[in-house]
């Protein structure tokens, strides 16, 4: 049972483009049911085995919060997520009655800012997010650009761009923007790179 809480106490989540946080929440919900499931099995099996102070055994530290890691390009978002997972830790307290302080706030660093396609990523025992619905054709549409114009070097430029914002953007040569695959809105989303300093 102990060898179990433990893999539970260094188990680590990471959503590489975590938004506001709802899949790093639900993993967090989960990862604190488990854990309450855990407690009470032990006591469980202590009082069968009829030891006393069957509560003393019990899992005496609890599923940090720090081990919920996230990316997201969007800085308003990150903050979004940290603000969601404090909401989830009070939540999850409350729900499972646990003996545990909800304040001061946790520490929520590894929950940043920055682009996933160009950071390097925490380690983690398991990955969670959306998968790429359009990216995958993005990217045939740009190989395909690229076998029948010949111009490697600036559809490989716009494909990046295409595959990791899901829009095209006009380059600078000649070679036209490659469309996606749905219709896109009239105005093109800002990135952290267009946002005034």
């Amino acid at each position: 049972m102990q060898a179990l809480q433990h893999e539970l106490l260094n188990y680590v989540v990471l959503d590489p483009a975590c938004g506001s946080g709802n899949f790093l929440y639900t993993a967090y919900r989960e990862l604190r049911r488990l854990e309450r499931r855990l407690h009470d099995r032990e006591q469980e099996l202590r009082r069968a085995q009829g030891r006393r102070g069957a509560e003393q055994g019990a899992l005496a530290t609890f599923f940090p919060l720090t081990n919920i890691k996230g990316i997201e390009i969007d800085p308003f978002a990150v903050s979004l997520a940290r603000v969601t997972l404090w909401m989830g830790h009070k939540l999850a307290v409350d729900e499972l009655d646990l003996d545990e302080a909800t304040l001061p706030l946790g520490d929520l660093s590894a929950i940043q800012t920055g682009d996933a396609l160009r950071v390097q990523w925490p380690k983690a025992s398991v990955i969670v997010g959306n998968p790429p619905f359009h990216g995958d054709r993005n990217l045939a549409a740009c190989s395909a650009a690229t076998t029948s114009s010949g111009s490697s070097a600036s559809l490989t430029a716009a494909s990046r761009t295409t595959a990791s914002t899901g829009f095209a953007r006009p380059t600078t040569t000649s070679t036209p923007a490659i469309a996606p695959a749905w219709s896109a809105p009239t105005r093109s989303p800002r990135t952290a790179r267009d946002r005034p300093a």
